[in-house]
């Protein structure tokens, strides 16, 4: 089963995103540990989660998706700045 993103303009998906992602797809998506995702949403840096059963939980895709856009223009606002520009990711 795939799970893609699909975004309908009709008014029949009010939130415009129909796909749910569980963690293991989050996971691979972000590129995060499911340690940090749970630490960053205790932060309030990443989406929660909805509740799709007592025991069963899942984002949005187009809250995952929003979130990595604001990763990207976040980045963009640092321009001219890479991580070799700190002496702590450089060793020193």
């Amino acid at each position: 089963m795939s799970h893609t993103t699909q975004r309908h303009d009709t008014p029949a998906s009010p939130i415009g995103f129909t796909a749910v992602l569980r963690l293991p797809t989050v996971i691979r998506i972000t590129g995060l540990g499911r340690s940090t995702i749970y630490h960053w949403m205790d932060r309030g840096l990443f989406p929660r989660p909805i509740q799709l059963g007592p025991r069963a939980i899942g984002w949005l895709a187009g809250d995952i998706d929003r979130w990595l856009l604001s990763r990207r223009q976040g980045e963009q606002k640092v321009s001219g700045t890479s991580a070799l520009a700190n002496p702590r990711c450089r060793g020193e």
